[in-house]
């Protein structure tokens, strides 16, 4: 199956004010307008396509003709390099049978995990890596992994030369259906989650669902809560899909693991192309329903709580705090809390009861990555979406020392 995804971007850019100046002594300069203005609008349409698939590196031609030839290098998360031992020879025959309008140029590991976005060094050593190659802006960089090695390979792409071209090739399920077909990039910074970022539109996503059988069940359960998010903000229908089938995703059952990923991916890629906002210029941010306590309990963590996990957690705190404030009914609520923890996610953390204030400051965070003003995403009702400008912290205090 293959989603195609279609952007149009509009820009203008803010008027330009030069000041008038007369200068001292001999030299006298004739007088010009307080202000010239100049103003230039352009519009830029961005695709790419997402495929589903099994047997990626086989005889699958998931590259347009558009992108051929091209010269291609490979990063691929140390973890999926470890429990797909012949994964690189896979890659180089194929690369042979499509030379040479292929020209592999090389194959590399980088740390998987947020390792991967630990900070500038493993920027610089990647930006290092192309430079010694001479990759350029036309070379393809091919990112296989996690999310969070996606994160930071596509942090490269997007500044190595002001843009290199960018092949996502996501392994996990919660890149499949969500981080991996976006258009976000980042890495971690001043105990910040994200803190350093870009914006980068893929050229292509491959999700190759032959990777996924290798996850341990912590890492391939904690991409549901991605689903779950999605569902309650975006999909009504969906999400009661979810409740009902925990039994077959919590087993991994390969339909109703194909049916989460696919749908929960379609819902993402649809909000990038129709919410009006692809780039975040503005305050909502229905995407990120549950994320800022999600994101301070990784930092806090030391992200020994996977993304999933804290997003699970985050998503079931405010989803009671929506029925708290009569957003949604408190029998809704209880049966997706109830969902979350049947498929096997946390619902809570000790954080949440023995250190507050610790989490309550992810909401500063947050505000300052909304861009000052906050705006909160809850359900209301379930499957649609409004957004709060301000919680009640004596009330997410309360419902933290809860047991959900």
């Amino acid at each position: 199956m293959c989603f195609s995804v279609r952007l149009w971007l509009h820009a203008r850019r803010a008027p330009v004010e030069i000041e008038a100046f007369q200068p001292s002594g001999i030299l006298t300069l004739p007088t010009i307008a307080a202000t010239n203005i100049q103003s230039s609008r352009f519009t830029l349409e961005a695709a790419y396509a997402v495929h589903f698939l099994r047997g990626a590196f086989d005889d699958y031609a998931w590259l347009p003709d558009e992108m051929v030839p091209a010269r291609i290098a490979v990063v691929i998360d140390e973890n999926v390099a470890v429990a797909h031992p012949g994964l690189f020879d896979r890659i180089r025959r194929w690369a042979a049978r499509h030379a040479p309008a292929l020209q592999l140029i090389d194959i590399r590991t980088i740390a998987g995990g947020e390792a991967a976005k630990a900070g500038w060094p493993v920027i610089e050593d990647l930006g290092g890596w192309i430079r010694d190659h001479k990759l350029c802006r036309h070379s393809y960089l091919i990112a296989i992994g996690g999310g969070a090695v996606l994160d930071a390979v596509g942090f490269v792409a997007a500044t190595a030369h002001r843009g290199l071209r960018l092949v996502r090739m996501p392994t996990t399920v919660l890149s499949m259906n969500d981080s991996g077909v976006g258009v976000k990039n980042g890495i971690n910074g001043f105990g910040t989650k994200n803190f350093w970022g870009a914006f980068k539109v893929p050229d292509l996503v491959v999700c190759d669902y032959d990777f996924l059988p290798t996850l341990d069940q912590r890492t391939w359960v904690s991409g549901l809560a991605e689903a779950f998010k999605v569902g309650i903000i975006k999909d009504r229908d969906f999400l009661d899909w979810l409740c009902d089938h925990v039994c077959e995703l919590r087993n991994r059952e390969a339909e109703a693991e194909a049916h989460m990923i696919e749908r929960t991916a379609q819902l993402h890629m649809a909000h990038i192309c129709a919410g009006g906002d692809p780039f975040e210029q503005g305050t909502s941010r229905p995407l990120d329903f549950g994320h800022w306590s999600a994101h301070r309990l990784e930092c806090l963590t030391d992200f020994s709580l996977l993304h999933g996990e804290a997003v699970a957690i985050g998503v079931a705190l405010d989803l009671r705090y929506a029925a708290r404030v009569r957003l949604i009914e408190k029998a809704d609520c209880d049966r997706v809390v109830g969902a979350l923890r049947a498929v096997g996610l946390p619902t809570t953390h000790t954080l949440l009861q023995t250190d507050f204030q610790a989490v309550w400051q992810g909401l500063d965070e947050f505000r300052e990555h909304l861009g000052g003003e906050l705006s909160i995403a809850l359900p209301n009702p379930l499957g649609s979406v409004t957004n709060l400008n301000a919680l009640d912290r004596s009330l997410v205090e309360q419902l933290a020392a809860e047991q959900p």
